[in-house]
């Protein structure tokens, strides 16, 4: 995960490898992320293991922001979301803790489990990789090898979070599925889609917020030509995606109910 051609090897991965290996393994010296030098990027994704909420808020709120700003893809971004992925299921991330909160015309704080932060984390990430701007940024001849390795990785995220699309927990389940749909845009995925799309009816009727929760429900549906109107309510409006005219595809075309911390076109979801 070092270089381009190490990054061409994600295609053909089978599975997550251990979080342990990818921390190990990964020279991260070799590596930058948005703010420079990734090597303090391991310490921070190895306290996610433990069971500090305070810290884990912490990494979340704040040291991941240098894998994501302004929604770009760093070199590595790319370990750091297959370590992300691969300790979803550790109990560590079973520990709640109190999070900076996007949703709504108020910013603030909420209780929130570490597993769900880190799904949504993998959702906007993913999202801000998706095939719409993918050609955009194909047009403008702006494709990174860390995009590419993002994209063609979505299977492997998939088996990471389809172990918690009917989780017990609402809010568990409900960010697995967000989660999930946007990575079902690979076709390799297609086949996932008509039983994601009773997931995500059951999100709309069960779900009241995030309201970034139910937009990504009735984008996804409306993608698959599945009925979604009868469960709309007034405040399901889809925000514009950013236009190529705005000079970035990462323009501010949202809101600032959409908008999250370190990011200028958070996903609407």
């Amino acid at each position: 995960m070092t270089s381009e051609p190490e990054h061409t090897t994600t295609a053909v991965m089978r599975s997550v490898p251990k979080p342990e290996a990818i921390l190990r393994d990964t020279d991260w010296a070799s590596l930058e992320h948005l703010w420079g030098p990734a090597g303090d990027v391991p310490a921070s994704l190895a306290a996610l293991r433990a069971t500090d909420p305070v810290v884990h808020a912490r990494v979340v709120d704040k040291d991941l922001n240098c894998l994501r700003d302004s929604n770009g893809v760093s070199p590595a971004t790319v370990p750091a979301a297959l370590f992300i992925a691969a300790i979803i299921p550790e109990p560590s991330t079973e520990v709640e803790g109190t999070y900076y909160s996007w949703d709504g015309p108020v910013r603030g704080e909420r209780r929130s489990l570490l597993r769900v932060e880190l799904l949504e984390w993998l959702a906007s990430l993913v999202y801000d990789t998706d095939d719409e701007l993918y050609a955009k940024l194909r047009r403008r001849g702006e494709v990174s090898p860390e995009i590419e390795a993002m994209r063609a990785l979505r299977p492997l995220f998939f088996q990471a979070v389809a172990a918690f699309l009917d989780d017990a927990t609402p809010a568990v389940r409900h960010a697995a599925v967000m989660t999930a749909i946007f990575l079902s845009e690979h076709s390799d995925l297609a086949g996932h889609r008509p039983a994601l799309a009773i997931r995500a009816r059951d999100l709309l009727v069960t779900c009241e917020r995030p309201r970034y929760y139910r937009l990504c429900a009735i984008s996804g549906l409306r993608a698959w030509g599945e009925p979604y109107e009868d469960l709309m309510r007034p405040t399901d409006v889809l925000p514009p995606r950013p236009t190529e005219q705005g000079g970035s595809p990462w323009g501010d075309a949202v809101s600032i109910d959409y908008q999250q911390p370190g990011c200028r076109d958070a996903p609407p979801f």
